[in-house]
């Protein structure tokens, strides 16, 4: 299968089971309480993500996480703050309110991604995507409020505040994920373990009794919040990040609110309101509008390192799944995937590659590719880039400060 169908898969996916989460954590928190709740669904997603990480590629990149301990070190308080701590904040919150407004605010998460990229990944948000984001945000404003700026019952307030606690959890988190390149699978099967971990020190802290014997209703929670939520649903919702650009990713899911709403009063009886249409079309003319950006290559914010005449993308996406030693170990921990774009007859021969390598990073073009990269990476990297014909893609991987200045040092002697 390839990339950009995986990528797609991933976020439909994620789309269809998200929608039930909300459901499922106020029928399982009110089951078995909240904490319970996230020690079993994190231990079952642990269980499940072992399997998903041995099929994937025998648990080497779990393997190759556990060995380095600053980036192990970093990824367990990550995945502390984005399974833990935000499924206990979303579930309190969506025990004092419904499961369609916590899934509404939970589901802003996506605007404050597309807010902190700038800042921290450096990559350039276009007007068209603000405008997109800006159209999500108003949808969600008016399902929130049932169509009346006094709908919502200042009772549910500071249950409406956890659930955007755990909104800006998820969003610096899957910002952390997306910089430091971790292995997929292997991160998500250190966060269950550290998220259990985290549930028993608040059962022992508080004296929490968890219950044995489990209810039907607690159990399918369990399944779908352990299994799905935090297991096979993260790794795709990571993939899915990973491979396509931080916005389009988020704002897909901004259609999972009217799916909550659905399942919703499927199962709850919740009621069905106008407001809610009116928001799903929003929410479609705002997913309308950011698909023309969706498979692009994010471009890098201008530096005082970037030549004036140069474009630098950011094409980490492309190589997010590489299996390539020498690639996976030049853009973990924070390292990215630069190319630019040069024509035809410019030089970009293996001497002047000296200039990256004297720097510590890899570099090669899309007609002569690094040793391991696969024919599908360089597709991929081709059509997220706009490649068009006789024109040659040249990427190099490692620091991106580094990687900037090899760049300006190329352009001004070479191209």
């Amino acid at each position: 299968m390839k990339i950009i169908h995986k990528g797609i898969f991933a976020l439909i996916f994620v789309v269809l089971y998200s929608a039930l989460v909300t459901v499922a954590l106020q029928v399982g928190g009110s089951s078995i309480g909240a904490i319970p709740l996230l020690l079993y669904s994190s231990l079952f997603g642990t269980a499940i993500m072992l399997i998903v990480a041995y099929f994937q590629d025998r648990g080497r990149g779990l393997t190759l996480l556990l060995k380095d301990r600053k980036s192990l070190l970093i990824l367990i308080i990550t995945g502390v703050f984005a399974y833990a701590v935000s499924t206990l904040l979303l579930t309190w919150g969506t025990l004092g309110t419904t499961p369609s407004v916590s899934a509404i605010v939970y589901r802003t998460y996506p605007l404050i991604i597309a807010l902190l990229t700038p800042f921290t990944l450096k990559q350039r948000v276009s007007g068209r995507q603000f405008l997109a984001l800006l159209i999500g945000l108003v949808s969600v404003g008016i399902v929130m409020a049932n169509g009346s700026i006094t709908a919502i019952n200042l009772s549910e307030l500071p249950y409406i505040a956890l659930v955007l606690l755990s909104a800006l959890a998820v969003a610096a988190t899957t910002i952390v994920i997306k910089k430091y390149n971790a292995s997929t699978s292997g991160f998500v099967v250190i966060a269950n373990i550290a998220s259990a971990f985290f549930a028993v020190f608040l059962v022992l802290i508080f004296h929490i009794s968890v219950p044995v014997n489990l209810s039907l209703p607690a159990v399918l929670s369990i399944f779908l919040i352990g299994g799905l939520d935090l297991g096979i649903g993260s790794f795709l919702f990571y993939y899915s990040y990973k491979t396509f650009t931080t916005s389009l990713a988020g704002l897909s899911t901004l259609v999972i609110p009217f799916l909550t709403i659905i399942f919703s009063f499927l199962i709850l009886g919740t009621p069905l309101l106008p407001s809610y249409f009116l928001a799903a079309s929003l929410l479609t003319a705002g997913i309308f509008l950011q698909e023309r950006n969706a498979l692009h290559a994010p471009e890098r914010l201008k530096t005082n390192k970037t030549p004036k005449n140069m474009q630098i993308y950011d094409v980490t996406s492309a190589f997010a799944g590489d299996h390539t030693k020498d690639i996976y170990s030049h853009i973990k921990g924070g390292g990215r995937a630069l190319a630019i774009k040069l024509h035809e007859g410019e030089h970009y021969d293996k001497m002047h590659m000296r200039i990256f390598g004297k720097r510590g990073c890899i570099a090669f073009t899309s007609t002569h590719p690094y040793k391991g990269v696969s024919k599908d990476e360089i597709e991929f990297l081709n059509k997220i880039i706009g490649y068009e014909k006789g024109e040659v893609i040249l990427i190099a991987v490692g620091d991106p400060n580094k990687l900037e200045l090899a760049f300006k040092e190329f352009k001004d002697k070479f191209a």
